[in-house]
């Protein structure tokens, strides 16, 4: 090999010495207040007197960081402390560490997986579901940097509060997993001003090709050029760009994670003269997955467009308050409404006539791991209370179909008549504590209109199904923009259930809009020959303009324990302007095919579509 010639191999640069030499860690500490500095020059102190730490300036302080006592387990809803250690090995000065310090992204991604790994299935499918909960990247404006060390051990920390939220789906074995990566992105090119600037300086200009037209009277008429004389157009390449540089390997930790509070809220109406008074239980249970205590340090309960007041009986007088596991604590609270254009912290209104409010439930509470370990909790869900009385049963206009063996969806025959959800039949209202008629007090009276806006609760059949749906909905849609109802479904019966909400399309009847002259008496009606005539007469129904079209046709709820409740949206977009209806929505219970219609829906008011806001420029 000549000494001119230089071996054939890698171009290595410092940004390449960096980004292979570098290391990242991660740290989850055992004690919630933790001083990174002490810990880290306790630990290097430690290491230094057993003899086991490495001599010489390309020593590496990470594996001596990881020494540092980490959680075990967390918990649902804590406000994690998180620490994340990178440390570089490369001899640099202190303008210069800066300077590539600012080049680096760190990010830390929070995810939940389920433990419980199956034990049989097929190849190739047993990938674990992840259920992203956090993802950062390290800002240095909001999360100062810390310092630590000289020279190549020093350390470049930084400490986040990661929220641990609930995955969406239930896990049998639930563990979270915290990964944190760190990228070099490439430098930022200096350009010279010169070259910033829109046009250059000291440069000959190119031929103007409308400079002969200067001098001619144009009258009338514009110049134009002929698109003969446009030039090809050369495409300039950009400068390549030097690629983004992973940082050594991701830091991983895996922990298992229990919820410490175990919430449960319910509601039930008392009977007091001509209201009814609705009251909130919240019973908190202390998990023992942890085998520590917890102490409670406040519990609030907020109504959108109503008020909740806490019951005189109740323990939380007494809060802060320590609970051992398996404890279990009950708050008892008086839940009013109010002027639904009362302040409050929610930022959707309650909705003008209706009787469904949101109801929001806030706990902070601390456990008591260790006396160093103290997690924070910090508990906030919302869910819907219904404030409307239990309504009566409804009964058909009609007589109904008495048969030995009827199908399930035909409803209860009761004296005859087939108890359905229909608005346009009310029982009658016999006094309080008399006995039943033995036979149906029936009052036939015109069905309510819906209200033009907001919500329609409709009890989906008799008292032996005690199932009750509610549908909430703006005032007022725009059209071709997307509106959602809010389906609210409460079990009052007492077997579980499984529904589905269809639907159904809006279909033409047959001879609707149209008279036909009475024919004689003496006349026989002749029977129809032709088969087009029969196909016409039966596609014909089902043609017709659609003027509000579903996005979702089928949605599937439960399974619904008694006394449970689930919401739920439908999605619309209407097609045209003025007052649109829908013919109703199927309820269909899944274990013994019962339907029922549900007709008394919000009407829906549809308007031209949202104009733009218009910019005035000074």
């Amino acid at each position: 090999m000549s000494a001119g010639k230089q071996p054939r191999g890698h171009n290595r640069n410092l940004s390449t010495e960096i980004s292979e030499t570098a290391r990242l860690d991660l740290i989850v500490p055992h004690a919630s207040n933790l001083n990174i500095e002490e810990a880290v020059a306790q630990a290097v102190a430690k290491a230094e007197a057993e003899g086991s730490a490495v001599q010489g300036n390309t020593a590496s302080n990470i594996p001596l960081v990881a020494h540092i006592e980490q959680r075990n387990n967390l918990f649902y809803d804590e406000k994690l402390p998180v620490f994340i250690v990178l440390q570089i090995l490369v001899p640099l000065s202190d303008e210069l560490y800066e300077r590539y310090l600012a080049r680096i992204a760190v990010s830390l991604e929070v995810a939940a997986i389920d433990g419980h790994k199956p034990q049989h299935g097929p190849p190739g499918r047993n990938q674990e579901t992840v259920h992203m909960l956090f993802q950062t990247t390290v800002n240095e404006e909001e999360t100062p940097r810390i310092s630590v060390g000289e020279s190549t051990k020093r350390l470049a920390v930084w400490k986040l509060e990661v929220p641990l939220g609930h995955p969406r789906a239930r896990l049998n074995n639930p563990r979270v997993l915290l990964t944190c990566s760190a990228t070099l992105r490439p430098a930022e090119l200096q350009k010279p001003l010169f070259e910033d600037d829109y046009m250059a300086s000291r440069q000959p200009m190119g031929i103007n090709l409308l400079e002969s037209f200067a001098e001619d009277p144009l009258m009338s008429h514009s110049p134009r050029l002929s698109a003969h004389r446009v030039s090809r157009v050369i495409p300039v390449t950009q400068a390549p760009q030097q690629a983004i540089r992973p940082i050594g390997y991701a830091a991983k930790r895996g922990f298992n994670i229990y919820p410490a509070i175990n919430i449960r809220l319910r509601y039930s109406r008392i009977p007091s003269g001509n209201r009814h008074i609705v009251i909130a239980s919240l019973d908190l249970e202390v998990t023992p997955f942890s085998h520590c205590s917890v102490t409670i340090n406040s519990v609030n309960i907020a109504v959108a467009g109503g008020s909740a007041t806490l019951v005189a009986d109740s323990p939380s007088t007494e809060l802060p308050v320590t609970c051992l596991p398996r404890d279990d604590m009950t708050f008892l609270y008086t839940l009013a409404q109010t002027d639904i254009n009362t302040e409050s912290a929610f930022t959707t209104p309650a909705a003008p006539g209706t009787q469904v409010r949101a109801i929001s439930v806030s706990l902070e509470a601390t456990a008591l791991v260790s006396d160093t370990c103290r997690p924070c909790i910090f508990t906030n869900w919302t869910t819907t209370v219904d404030f409307a009385p239990p309504a009566a049963p409804h009964f058909p206009s009609h007589a109904g179909i008495q048969r030995a063996h009827r199908p399930p969806s035909l409803g209860a025959i009761v004296h005859g008549a087939t108890v359905q959800a229909s608005s346009g039949i009310r029982p009658g209202n016999p006094p309080p504590g008399a006995p039943p008629a033995p036979s149906p007090n029936v009052v036939f009276s015109p069905p309510k209109e819906p209200r033009p806006g907001y919500s329609s609760g409709i009890p989906s059949g008799p008292p032996t199904q005690g199932l009750t749906v509610t549908f909430t909905g703006p005032s007022r849609v725009y059209v071709g923009e997307a509106f959602t109802w809010s389906v609210f479904v409460v079990n009052r019966s007492s077997r579980m259930r499984k529904l589905a909400l269809i639907v159904p399309p809006k279909r033409k009847r047959m001879g609707e809009n149209k008279s036909l002259p009475a024919m004689p008496s003496n006349e026989t009606p002749e029977p129809v020959i032709d088969e087009t005539m029969v196909y016409q007469s039966h596609r014909s129904r089902y043609l017709e303009p659609a003027e509000l079209v579903p996005l979702v046709n089928d949605i599937r709820i439960g399974p619904l324990m008694p006394s449970a409740c689930h919401t739920t949206e439908l999605k619309f977009v209407p097609l045209t302007t003025g007052l649109l209806t829908l013919e109703g929505v199927r309820v269909v219970d899944l274990n013994t095919n019962e339907t029922t219609e549900c007709r008394e829906l919000p009407s829906i008011v549809s308007v031209g579509k949202r104009t733009p806001p218009q910019i005035s420029v000074a």
